[in-house]
């Protein structure tokens, strides 16, 4: 059976991150749920009861498959119980995501006999996945409470399963299945002995603080970070399978002498471990290496704090850890920075340490990492936010800001790093993190200062932007906004069975303050076609524009039904209950303005129309809302049939403001061997009351199709298209802002792509911009060194430089990031204070890296 389950997940259609994507992503699939590293990857078991299958990765391009699992185990009265042997599925939970530390959490894990007995307690496991290692929390529960809060989530005791009476365990803890021909054995650094197995059964029973095991294939550490905790090494020898390890790690609480404790009910006892897939050749030191970065951390005489407070190493998940200063409110002063601020001296060898902020309030919306002097450092914060649904049980809102520090042997560095909620300096902020306990599939959520911009749904039923809305600039009192649901591809084949894309990897490349970056490759639910979204989006504080490019390849040979141009969908605007748009416009491929009516009449009312090869734009608007006409105007009100609402009226839009729209900056593909240049348009309106899903009664499709219909597109087509989505005005607004966002959007109107890109030589760099408005975000790449840096400007018509003062505190107007060997810039450029001037960037200094 275990043979099957391999199978299956080595088939699996997603592809492994390359190292260098800098991100640990959790990603569900039909038969497993995996995380994966730049060194590493593994995989639950399809019912989430044990980890199973680590991946190590050399660096060579190849995968070694370790084949081991980690579960959890009791023995009570001579009978064993494992959660491999439950048949009720356990619960993944992924508390947050993020470039440096990932946390999942593992609840609801039964424990069963062979017998098929049920152990009436609960294991938890939660998972602290860094870049190259991996720390482990086993956790055995004898609640006594329908709901079970641990220090992230909150959640429900699995049924029958949460009134545990008091009952004596012979032994209880993690249990680990290792393959391998020798293990060697520390306690503390003292290796007690290489051992190899013989044929026969062979016992080991010692205390000890780490072993290590190597296979032909690959190489795994165990570390436990608490020196001197009681461990036993039995190995196992079965017929018609390999040698092995058998690593039994007891929790607190549990006696490994043979002497039964008993325990309470509503007790908690747990075992901490650390995990280190490498190579055969690197086992030894890396394992090692890391037992003495756990056993010999630095300490708080080592932090000098002058902002926040410094709580210590936590060996249980590899960070250092902070209480940041934070706003304590929801309506924080615009600028406001808190976070922690400290210098730290190292001891005498080399280290990486983390840190991790604990910023407690969940408005927490970025940061930014800059040294003594508020200089940017090229160091990414990943920030990670939850928003509470189980608050009423207890959990709270938190926010975490978490970087890495480069230290050398007896450095002393200084650090501002800063959590940002309303404004970064003189202009606002954009954030993206990861959003935690909203449902079963990972989201990104970008904001902009403290609203909601766009989140990205990760996983079924399809990739899109979740959410999309307007950013309403009057911080105090604004009102919510309109949500519009992008997706980008989605085709029926001739049965009528729809296939759209689901998220594989993720790939982060800038987490703000000025710029959100990210890219999601991603395969449809057959596999056929993949497609590779890049995405951008910057800190406009005038209305929320996000930028991205689609890059679409077939890879079999698909056929789409025909009847109607929308059975091929290549960019989709999706609207819905209770927004109930009337009216639409577009940019023709005659160069006019054309306008329309959406009814409720469930038809189409453009399909295919031919548009510009040179980019358009497309816009829907008026709806009308209860606020704006009272809710028993006519306007106010939609009158449906007296079976489907009490009284005939039926209210739409309630508060909900804003107009979705998008620009096609470009256009390109290749079907069948031929180049289309030219795109059409699909306009679809839902039809009315008698709709059997009553959150689609007013649903409105605005998409990009091919113009001509292919009953078959062959392997080898592609297609490529640039696009910036955003939501404008109020009801009052017409297609003009669209048209007129076209004008500055425009691939002809930016004379280039978003962002700008400019060459830095000798340390400067000098562009002018054309098109844009608001905060321009230009990349300037190709500094060998972290540069401190000075933004001047020259209006038209002007000799004179002057000095652009963009900064509050610091130079916080721009932020560095590692360019392959050098460094790059983000800045952000305010074209809307000086249009049409010429920017000159200029490096005046280096900062410590």
């Amino acid at each position: 059976m275990r043979t099957l389950v391999v199978a299956v997940l080595l088939a699996a259609p997603f592809p492994a991150l390359a190292a260098d994507d800098g991100v640990i992503w959790a990603e569900y699939q039909p038969e497993c749920f995996i995380v994966r590293a730049p060194q590493y990857e593994f995989r639950f078991s399809p019912d989430f009861s044990f980890i199973d299958y680590l991946m190590a990765k050399s660096g060579q391009g190849d995968e070694n498959v370790f084949d081991f699992y980690v579960l959890p185990s009791v023995r009570v009265d001579d009978r064993d119980y494992f959660s491999v042997a439950a048949r009720r599925s356990a619960e993944v939970h992924p508390v947050w995501i993020g470039r440096y530390l990932t946390q999942i959490q593992i609840q609801n894990v039964t424990l069963a006999s062979a017998q098929g007995d049920t152990w009436p307690g609960l294991a938890e496991m939660a998972l602290y996945c860094h870049r190259d290692r991996v720390y482990v929390r086993v956790s055995l529960l004898t609640g006594n409470s329908s709901i079970i809060a641990n220090d992230m989530v909150v959640y429900d005791a699995a049924e029958g399963h949460r009134e545990c009476p008091a009952q004596a365990m012979d032994y209880a803890g993690a249990e680990f299945h290792l393959p391998g021909t020798s293990a060697k054995i520390w306690s503390g650094y003292a290796i007690a002995g290489e051992h190899t197995f013989p044929k026969e059964w062979w016992h080991y029973d010692t205390p000890f603080s780490a072993v290590s095991v190597a296979c032909e294939e690959a190489a795994l550490g165990v570390v436990f970070p608490e020196r001197g905790r009681p461990g036993r090494l039995v190995a196992r020898r079965q017929r018609g399978t390999p040698p092995g390890l058998k690593l039994l790690a007891p929790v607190t609480g549990a006696d490994m002498g043979g002497v039964p404790v008993t325990w309470q009910p509503g007790e908690r006892h747990e075992v901490f471990f650390e995990l280190i897939p490498t190579t055969a050749e690197r086992l030894v030191p890396d394992t090692e290496a890391a037992l003495r970065n756990d056993l010999q951390p630095l300490t708080a005489d080592h932090f000098t704090v002058t902002r926040g407070e410094f709580v210590g190493y936590d060996p249980t998940r590899g960070t250092y850890r902070f209480n940041a200063q934070d706003a304590h409110s929801p309506t924080p002063v615009k600028g406001y920075y808190g976070g922690c601020r400290f210098t730290v001296s190292n001891d005498d060898r080399p280290r990486t340490i983390l840190i991790e902020q604990f910023n407690n309030w969940g408005g927490l919306r970025g940061a930014v990492i800059r040294d003594g002097e508020g200089n940017p450092l090229p160091i990414q914060p990943q920030i990670s936010v939850n928003f509470p649904e189980r608050a009423a049980e207890g959990e709270h809102d938190w926010g975490y800001v978490i970087y890495p520090l480069e230290l050398k042997p007896n450095e002393t560095r200084t650090i501002w790093a800063d959590h940002l909620y309303y404004g970064y300096g003189v202009h606002d902020q954009i954030c993206l993190f990861s959003l935690e306990n909203v449902g079963d599939h990972p989201l990104l959520q970008t904001s902009v200062a403290i609203m909601e911009s766009h989140t990205v749904t990760t996983g079924e039923p399809e990739l899109r932007f979740n959410d999309f809305r307007r950013y309403k600039s009057d911080y105090h009192g604004y009102r919510s906004v309109s949500a519009v649901l992008p997706s980008f591809l989605r085709y029926l084949d001739p049965e009528g069975e729809w296939h759209r894309v689901t998220a594989g990897p993720i790939s982060v490349q800038h987490v703000g303050p000025n710029l959100v970056e990210y890219v999601i490759r991603g395969w449809t639910d057959d596999s056929k076609v993949e497609l590779t979204l890049h995405v951008w989006q910057a800190a406009h504080d005038d209305m929320t524009r996000v930028f991205y490019r689609a890059d679409i390849v077939v890879k079999e040979d698909i056929e789409v039904k025909q009847g109607s141009h929308g059975n091929l969908r290549l960019l989709n605007h999706h609207t819905f209950n209770p927004m109930y748009y009337r009216k639409y416009a577009f940019l023709g491929a005659d160069g006019e303005v054309h306008t329309g009516e959406l009814d409720l009449s469930g038809t189409a009312k453009e399909d295919g129309t031919p548009l510009p090869a040179t980019g358009t734009w497309v816009a829907e608007y008026y709806a009308p809302n209860i606020l704006d006409y009272g809710s028993m105007s006519p306007e106010g009100v939609f009158t449906r049939m007296e079976k489907d609402a009490p009284g005939g009226k039926w209210h739409t839009c309630g508060d909900i403001v804003g107009n979705p729209a998008f620009l096609l900056r470009r256009f390109d593909a290749r079907i069948n061997g031929r180049q289309i240049d030219q795109p059409g348009l699909y306009v679809f309106a839902a039809r009315g009351g008698d709709n059997p899903d009553p959150g689609q009664q007013y649903a409105r499709d605005l998409a990009i199709v091919l113009p001509e219909l292919p009953t078959r597109i062959e392997a080898g087509s592609t297609i490529s298209y640039e696009a910036m989505s955003f939501v404008y005005g109020t009801l009052d607004s017409g297609y003009e802002t669209a048209a007129a966002e076209f004008e500055q959007w425009s691939a002809a109107a930016l004379q280039g792509d978003f962002p700008l890109r400019v060459k830095a030589k000798n340390g400067q760099a000098e562009f002018a911009v054309t098109g844009g408005a608001n905060w321009m975000p230009v990349m300037i790449d190709g500094f060998e060194k972290p540069p401190v840096l000075a933004l001047r400007y020259r209006r038209p018509g002007s000799a004179d430089w002057q000095l652009a003062n963009l900064g509050r505190e610091g130079n916080d107007w721009c932020t560095l990031y590692r360019d392959g060997e050098g460094y790059g810039a983000l800045a952000l450029v305010p074209t809307h204070q000086w249009p049409g001037a010429t920017y000159r960037i200029e490096m005046t200094g280096t900062v410590e890296r």
